[in-house]
């Protein structure tokens, strides 16, 4: 028979009492523990090492006993580890919920009859109607946001705090719900302050001018990008009944941090993959167009320079002509982006194609320095917020035929018309292998494909193995691309 074992909840944090079972502290220690992978520079060397984050803190109880403080999220995980060990935990809710706060959780069952669902989408909706918390992952393109606007209205009566990391995201989630999902909601973070009633979309830096009030459901989307202490401290501190998270990604942080997302929003419930949405029509599928680029006189760089991605990427003259002949090819016959890793490489491939250029707002000192560097003229006015939305308006509208961008249009964009993206960033991350192609997944009226131009950068080591990681990446998420040997 098991033993009996008492935790207590509160919004998302739960107290745990420690039955003193040595096997069983044991095996939390083990299990509820981030392994965050952290690089530094050593000798000129990039080294990796393993920085342990306990997810739970320990202390001592009034009766000479301890107790755990962890995440509600962790509940799950925990029943089938205490029961493991011949325990069975009771969770006791501090602050239940009253008969008025009950009816604020009870659907519209006519509006959520009447709704069309995609199949990833009813799947999704499904589980959140019968779980506290949860983690949901979808590919970029199939509807992410439409949950996040038709929930709002699935619940009627519920008090909804929508947040997100990206401004330019929660920005456009909020415009989506107000102007699509007719919802009278309120935004706020450090560009626009303007709190509502019952929903409430608030970026992640800001989230603690509302820790003083009571939420029904907590949204988090785009998790991926907020795995870290720094962004999970405000996420714990929100007083949220239910919370869910989103993203096209999940478990493929560089730093392996993820883990820190289930002590809020619990296990990954629902995942479904791009090859999935793409056989259910979706999304359209991504072709990859790979291009080899070779330079024999290329000099030799220490891959640990400081300088050397500007040396094999932002200032590489020939690749960035291959880049700048490409665009304009492909621009011909339907809209086309280039992405770029930094401000300096937006500048000089603008230099080469002369078209608009999407990024944030820079800093006076920064607009100086591409001043200083001659990418931009003296006379040239600095660009502002307003007039970079603008163009990211225009883009959408397909009134611009070509655009060079930075991670600002990384996520949460919407260019259904996109036919072509170049990646001249030269990245390797599985991440951003996701994220920026997802940008050609829209559907769009006579649209069969989204063509992603990358290159096989041959002139180093380095910048090969990156391109390497790249087609693995591809593989993995299922994108069509050829073999390297018949690439000219």
């Amino acid at each position: 028979m098991l033993k009996r074992a008492l935790s207590y909840r509160k919004y998302s944090l739960l107290r745990v009492n420690d039955p003193g079972d040595p096997q069983l502290r044991r095996a939390i220690n083990e299990n509820f523990v981030v392994n965050r992978r952290v690089s530094q520079r050593v000798r000129g060397r990039t080294k990796y090492t393993i920085v342990p984050e306990p997810c739970f803190q320990v202390f001592d109880d009034d009766n000479g006993g301890k107790y755990y403080l962890i995440g509600y999220g962790f509940i799950d995980k925990l029943y089938a580890l205490f029961e493991a060990y011949g325990y069975e935990l009771d969770c006791v809710d501090t602050l239940p919920v009253d008969v008025e706060g009950a009816k604020r959780f009870i659907p519209d069952m006519k509006f959520l009859e009447k709704t069309e669902w995609r199949d990833n989408q009813q799947a999704i909706i499904d589980d959140i109607l019968t779980h506290e918390t949860g983690q949901y992952v979808a590919a970029t393109g199939a509807g992410k946001s439409y949950i996040i606007r038709k929930l709002c209205k699935i619940f009627p009566k519920a008090r909804f705090l929508i947040t997100t990391y990206s401004q330019s995201v929660l920005k456009d989630l909020w415009e989506d719900v107000c102007m699509n999902g007719g919802v009278d909601a309120g935004v706020y973070c450090s560009s626009k302050k303007l709190s509502a009633g019952r929903v409430q979309f608030c970026s992640i830096g800001c989230l603690t001018e509302f820790l003083d009030q009571e939420w029904d459901f907590l949204i988090l989307d785009e998790k991926h990008e907020c795995a870290t202490i720094k962004r999970m401290q405000p996420l714990m501190a929100v007083d949220a009944r239910r919370a869910f998270a989103f993203s096209a990604n999940h478990d493929d942080r560089n730093d392996n941090a993820d883990p820190w997302l289930e002590y809020v929003f619990g296990d990954n419930r629902v995942q479904s993959t791009y090859l999935q949405s793409v056989k259910q029509n979706d999304i359209v599928p991504v072709k990859v167009t790979w291009v080899r680029v070779q330079n024999e006189t290329f000099p030799s760089l220490n891959p640990s320079s400081p300088d050397f991605e500007r040396e094999v990427f932002w200032r590489n003259e020939d690749r960035n002509k291959i880049i700048a002949d490409l665009a304009i090819e492909r621009s011909d016959k339907h809209q086309t982006l280039v992405y770029a890793k930094t401000l300096e490489h937006v500048y000089v491939l603008r230099k080469l194609l002369d078209c608009p250029v999407a990024h944030a707002e820079p800093t006076k000192e920064r607009w100086q320095q591409l001043i200083a560097q001659g990418l931009v003229s003296a006379d040239e006015e600095r660009p502002k917020r307003k007039g970079l939305e603008k163009i990211k308006e225009d883009f959408a509208e397909e009134k611009i035929p070509l655009a060079i961008c930075n991670s600002v249009w990384k996520r949460g964009v919407n260019f259904p018309a996109l036919g072509t993206l170049i990646r001249a960033d030269g990245g390797s991350s599985h991440q951003d292998s996701t994220q920026i192609p997802g940008r050609l997944t829209r559907l769009h009226p006579g649209k069969k494909h989204g063509e992603l131009i990358d290159f096989i950068d041959e002139y180093h080591d380095s910048t090969r193995g990156r391109a390497s990681k790249r087609k693995s990446s591809y593989d993995e998420i299922g994108y069509e691309q050829p073999k390297w040997r018949d690439v000219k």
